[in-house]
């Protein structure tokens, strides 16, 4: 699957803006965990999700980049 359509399975289309669909919080962590791509989008939607999985994270950048965002997160 191409990341639109990852994406697609774990946005709730009917919240306004792009929102992960609450139930399915863990699912798109663990996808988050196999592709990048849908790790850094995650972390721009909810940075939270990635952080409360059980997912773990093994590059250190992505750490870091996790680490801002959810201080960016609190910030907003």
């Amino acid at each position: 699957m191409n990341f639109q359509q990852i994406m697609s399975l774990v946005i709730n289309p009917m919240m306004p803006g792009r929102q992960l669909a609450w139930q399915l919080r863990e699912e798109a962590a663990w996808l988050a965990a196999m592709n990048p791509q849908v790790f850094r989008e995650i972390m721009t939607i909810n940075p939270e999700v990635l952080l409360q999985s059980d997912t773990a994270i093994h590059d250190q950048q992505l750490k870091e980049q996790l680490v801002e965002a959810l201080f960016e997160f609190y910030d907003d």
